[in-house]
């Protein structure tokens, strides 16, 4: 686990990285003719991307921030 002056930015990098990857791969899923393969590149993007949101708001152990 990071935590410091390390944690945000790596949870922010993963999190930036997954949500253009995700992004990027939807895309091509609106044509008809793309294979349902890529689904199962898609599904695990979206969770990892969901997952890092929620770390980037609350972080490894406390409660949302804000709240």
């Amino acid at each position: 686990m990071l935590g410091g002056i390390y944690g945000r930015p790596v949870v922010f990098a993963n999190l930036v990285t997954y949500v253009v990857g995700a992004l990027a791969l939807l895309k091509p899923l609106q044509d008809p003719a793309t294979s349902t393969a890529l689904w199962f590149l898609v599904v695990p993007m979206v969770v990892l991307a969901i997952a890092y949101g929620a770390l980037l708001l609350r972080g490894p152990f406390g409660p949302l921030q804000g709240t």
